[in-house]
């Protein structure tokens, strides 16, 4: 089993050490390279840290963007994790900050995949709490979205009940002693020619 790394800075609630990948360099631009030093990997962050600086790289995976490898000298000049991230410098919701860009290049390269690897497990855990209320705003509607105006409300049950309740239908008008016996109730001349037949 493997031990769990001992990490230098105090962890958060709930946040567990996974992983030292050491002789790690890191690069805040292609060129500029801001020394070797050791790479910490938790389940809620990830820093990068150079005894020489006066204090570590560090950002959560909420900040992470997106994240890849690049393998050939044609995308960076030695096989690194390229890392993308959303970090806000400005108090202003409306103030707009470009995208900050980290590359992690071990000394040993086959320990490319492996950071890659656990990054996205870390990851993972981390959802964007806006992307889970966008995904539930597109898969539920609120009631308000299917009650009409007070005034529809009130059309709609009006015709609804135009068509179910029906006017009475009225009888014709007998014209004639014929159309008199042609309508005329059964029961009513039966009791009639009882009537005449006892006088």
């Amino acid at each position: 089993m493997e031990a769990t790394p001992t990490f230098p800075f105090p962890l958060l609630p709930e946040e567990e050490a996974k992983k030292q990948f050491a002789q790690v360099k890191c690069f805040s631009s292609p060129t500029e390279c801001k020394g070797t030093g050791n790479l910490f990997i938790t389940t809620k962050r990830m820093l990068w840290y150079e005894s020489s600086l006066p204090e570590p790289i560090v950002f959560t995976f909420l900040q992470l963007v997106m994240h890849g490898v690049c393998r050939s000298a044609e995308s960076f000049s030695v096989p690194a994790v390229f890392c993308e991230l959303d970090v806000e410098m400005g108090d202003s919701e409306e103030e707009e900050c470009p995208p900050t860009h980290y590359w992690f290049a071990p000394e040993d390269s086959t320990q490319v995949d492996a950071i890659f690897s656990l990054m996205s497990e870390c990851s993972a855990l981390n959802p964007d709490p806006s992307d889970e209320c966008d995904g539930a705003e597109e898969m539920f509607f609120c009631a308000e979205d299917f009650e009409a105006p007070e005034e529809e409300k009130g059309k709609r049950l009006s015709s609804t009940l135009g068509d179910v309740m029906e006017e009475p239908r009225k009888m014709p008008r007998a014209d004639t002693e014929e159309d008199e016996a042609v309508f005329a109730d059964p029961e009513e001349e039966e009791e009639a020619t009882i009537t005449t037949t006892t006088q």
